[in-house]
């Protein structure tokens, strides 16, 4: 098993190519450098049918279909009280891959990582001063995320969980009036949480809920049109929440594989501190964050 997986993080490790802010390749290469490291391993549980002795888990993936209507919500705070919002669906393909290190059977880490493939979206901007809507595309917008956890169990079926969470996310969005945003959101994630497997009609059913009232974090803002003008900020986060649940059923269809589906939903809550602008000019804004979704796919482990 340990040959396995440091087998997978030298393929990994070989994929790795030189970055660029707004390239699909970038946001593969970023999810693929931070899980191919020292924590290439899992935020999963016990897979049917592994021994309880190995070390290591069986590697997992989850390949899934991620939809929200309302998925990411940036509102711009200026002063005077007026606001500007935009708003746009999101809707694609996730991936994750995870592993895990249970020294002992109710002790260990588990750590993953994971990544959005988005189809290109479209959404509107609009202001509480009622100029009207204008629309924008989203050439790019690229989504990952790798965290790890101290597992510790409370009984066999039962475990409380403890990590951390790196989140990045990076957006460019393109007007219909020949101006550009670009939005990159960066935070760290404090996630306390517990999790509930148990062995149900021939499979396992695992449910897992984890989350934080602290969001540390920061929010990188360009503005440009094609007069000139330009506006660039950076903001540290002043306050926010995060929650995720995951429900995972999985069954044995042979000695060393299993597949199962899950349904995984999420909510992010963001707030800024103020800060005054450069480029044409120094107002103070601030900014608040909403990202949601829901994930349905299937999940496949292989046991060696």
């Amino acid at each position: 098993m340990r040959g396995c997986c440091i087998l997978l993080s030298v393929v990994i490790a070989l994929g790795l190519v030189s970055t660029d802010s707004y390239s699909q390749n970038s946001a593969v290469t970023d999810f693929v450098s931070a899980v191919a490291g020292p924590s290439f391993f899992s935020a999963g549980t016990q897979t049917p049918g592994c021994r309880k002795s190995e070390m290591f888990g069986s590697p997992n993936l989850y390949v899934g279909w991620l939809e929200h209507h309302k998925g990411a919500t940036w509102v711009t705070n200026r002063q005077g009280g007026s606001t500007g919002t935009a708003e746009w669906p999101l809707r694609g393909f996730w991936l994750s891959l995870s592993e895990s290190i249970m020294p002992q059977d109710r002790f260990g880490l588990l750590l993953s990582g994971s990544v959005f493939f988005p189809h290109r979206g479209a959404g509107s901007w609009y202001t509480t001063g009622g100029i009207g809507a204008i629309d924008f595309e989203v050439p790019s917008y690229y989504w990952w995320a790798v965290d790890g956890f101290v597992r510790g169990g409370v009984s066999d079926n039962f475990d409380i969980l403890a990590g951390f969470r790196w989140d990045h996310t990076s957006t460019r969005l393109k007007y219909s009036d020949n101006t550009d945003d670009d939005y990159v959101l960066n935070l760290y994630l404090p996630l306390i949480g517990a999790q509930l497997h148990q062995q149900f009609a021939g499979g396992e059913l695992l449910f897992r809920i984890i989350g934080t009232p602290l969001v540390p974090g920061r929010v990188r803002y360009n503005f440009w049109t094609s007069t000139n003008f330009s506006e660039f900020g950076d903001f540290d986060v002043a306050r926010g929440s995060f929650v995720e649940t995951l429900l995972d059923y999985r069954f044995r269809m042979a000695s060393n594989l299993n597949l199962g589906g899950f349904v995984r939903w999420n909510m992010m809550h963001v707030n800024t501190r103020e800060n005054s602008l450069s480029g044409s000019t120094t107002e103070s804004i601030s900014w608040t964050v909403d990202i949601r979704s829901w994930t349905v796919g299937g999940s496949l482990s292989l046991g060696f």
